[in-house]
């Protein structure tokens, strides 16, 4: 249980982002977010602000005849070692993961099938999030998780 008390506090951050369409089926998207928490009181971290990330994906949509948008991707997502934090946190380890997709979709009679498969953190990445309420007891964050959908209009 925690008891937070009110006090005066500096919160400063970003997020910016960046999209290059290097050709027209070819994007390379990058988003840095980053926040700093600090009790004007004492000079302290905040507790529960985020570590510093950095999110680049690279997304092919080429033309394929009989199908619509039609995708390939991979994507890194690399989180910073957090080590601005309050008395009761611990410091959190940077990590990267690793992301990727492929999907389509087709005209049918009654619309449009959508078909994809993606994975999260295929290189099976052991991490904490800092903000993880699992990480005090030693309990990592989801492993690599693939998936797949399918999306059939039924009216």
């Amino acid at each position: 249980v925690y008891r937070f008390v009110q006090t005066d506090a500096d919160l400063i951050g970003g997020e910016a982002s960046v999209d290059f369409h290097l050709i027209k089926s070819l994007h390379f998207e990058n988003t840095f977010s980053y926040v700093k928490g600090t009790n004007r009181v004492d000079d302290s971290a905040l507790p529960f602000i985020p570590a510093a990330s950095l999110n680049n994906e690279l997304r092919f949509e080429p033309n394929v005849k009989g199908l619509d948008n039609s995708f390939v991707k991979v994507g890194l997502t690399n989180v910073f070692k957090q080590n601005r934090f309050d008395a009761f946190e611990t410091q959190t380890d940077g990590y990267t993961l690793l992301d990727a997709g492929v999907g389509t979709s087709f005209k049918v009679k009654r619309g449009k099938i959508n078909v994809w498969v993606t994975g999260q953190n295929l290189t099976n990445k052991l991490y904490y999030n800092h903000l993880s309420r699992y990480k005090p007891v030693g309990i990592y964050n989801a492993g690599r998780n693939v998936s797949f959908g399918v999306s059939v209009p039924i009216l």
